[in-house]
């Protein structure tokens, strides 16, 4: 393998999951013929609908009701539901909050929700929400909801309408928004009747499936399983370069500004002073019971997280990934995979003909090495919640793999992630 494709592939992964056998009668799809044919085309309509007038007057940060996409199941996926939580980071500052409002991350209106990768079917629906039959044979039919985050709060928000200036405000509103959208998803689509859910979510939204799994049961509560899958959720608790507790100040301000809701278990073990910490998976998710089976996806250098944790510099990318690329080398004992997943792709590709000037510093190698540390422990945590729960460890830099056009070819031990997935939600 050349020295630049090395670079670019990821460099394996590691399944925590021992399951064997194939998927259960009915999972799988059926191929060909026209009637999949049609049903398959079926299931392709996406239905956009938001919720003025709501009971909870929850709002959006620019003052517009909350809404969210949904795609109507077929075949045997018509009792079968995914909840999907989206991907978009927090607005941690009045300010942030104020420049986020109106658009994507902060408005349902037709003009910001035009930018929404889910307003377009052919490319918004990828990996775990795609409907191919060979790209997401386990879930591809089922009842598909994925909330528009607007709220800047990744749904745990109750602050409300705060005050900017003046008589000018924003709305911090992100519990009443999720609570407002699965309510009507239960009373008004059939949520109420599903058999079956999956709790999904990536990034933020995977910080958002801690605080909302365990209540799922009041919005299904005739389900006989309800699952909650994590991908690209943990960010990373420890000092930055600079020896900055960077990431508690984000934490404290989701708890000061947005006055988060967590989990209320995690809330009564930690003081005031500590309720940052219910923001994190790793300090929230032991609070959830074990029997509510989990399955958590990140890469062991997740890009983003380390960016956003300051442990590598965010005015320069290039070097960034070329900071990482060193790290993923110095794990000779794992076997290089010959996928790219598509994010890490584009990164580096990025970084191609443009070698920065300098080598990672010491102390940035450190600071990389001790986070994927954190990490891999994090995703190993999923063993010590029993035989019900799972895990998948990519030995990569790519931030979200779920929703990846890829993720039906990242391997282990010849067992893809999408069939990780598969065996976890069906066998366990």
């Amino acid at each position: 393998m050349s020295q630049s494709r090395r670079q670019a592939a990821v460099l394996g992964v590691v399944v925590l999951l021992a399951l064997a056998g194939r998927l259960t009668a009915g999972t799988t799809p059926a191929r060909g013929g026209k009637a999949a044919a049609a049903a398959a085309a079926g299931s392709s309509k996406v239905i956009v609908t938001v919720l003025p007038n709501n009971k909870l007057k929850a709002k959006c940060l620019d003052g517009s009701p909350p809404g969210y996409y949904f795609r109507r199941g077929f075949g045997s996926g018509l009792s079968s539901w995914q909840i999907h939580l989206p991907p978009g980071g927090w607005c941690t500052s009045l300010a942030a909050c104020v420049g986020r409002s109106g658009k994507l991350l902060g408005s349902s209106k037709p003009e910001a929700q035009k930018q929404s990768p889910y307003s377009n079917v052919s490319n918004g629906y990828m990996g775990i929400l795609s409907t191919g039959p060979y790209i997401n044979r386990g879930f591809r039919n089922w009842n598909l909801v994925i909330p528009m985050y607007c709220d800047g709060g990744g749904f745990s928000g109750t602050a409300g309408w705060t005050r900017v200036n003046g008589t000018h405000g924003i709305y911090l509103d992100g519990w009443n928004i999720i609570n407002t959208v699965l309510q009507h998803v239960k009373n008004a689509r059939g949520l109420a009747s599903a058999t079956r859910v999956l709790l999904s979510g990536e990034s933020a939204g995977a910080q958002a499936v801690v605080s909302l799994c365990e209540r799922m049961r009041g919005y299904a509560p005739n389900a006989k399983t309800i699952k909650c899958l994590m991908d690209a959720g943990f960010f990373i608790d420890s000092n930055d370069r600079f020896g900055t507790p960077y990431f508690q100040t984000v934490a404290n301000s989701m708890v000061s500004l947005h006055k988060f809701v967590g989990n209320s278990k995690c809330a009564q073990a930690y003081p005031p002073k500590e309720q940052w910490r219910c923001f994190f998976p790793q300090y929230a998710l032991p609070f959830v019971p074990s029997t509510i089976p989990f399955f958590i996806i990140n890469s062991i250098f997740d890009f983003r997280a380390l960016m956003l944790g300051n442990q590598l510099s965010v005015a320069d990318q290039t070097y960034a990934v070329h900071c990482i690329t060193e790290m993923l080398q110095l794990l000779p004992s794992l076997t290089v995979q010959s996928l790219i997943a598509s994010s890490t792709r584009q990164l580096v590709m990025f970084l191609a003909g443009r070698r920065p000037g300098r080598e990672c510093t010491a102390t940035e190698q450190l600071a990389v090495l001790q986070a994927g540390q954190k990490i891999a422990t994090f995703v190993q945590s999923a063993q010590k919640r029993g035989r019900k729960s799972g895990a998948f460890l990519v030995v990569g830099m790519a931030h979200c793999v779920v929703g990846n056009p890829y993720w039906n070819q990242v391997k282990a031990n010849r067992v893809t992630l999408a069939d990780a997935v598969n065996r976890w939600y069906f066998l366990s």
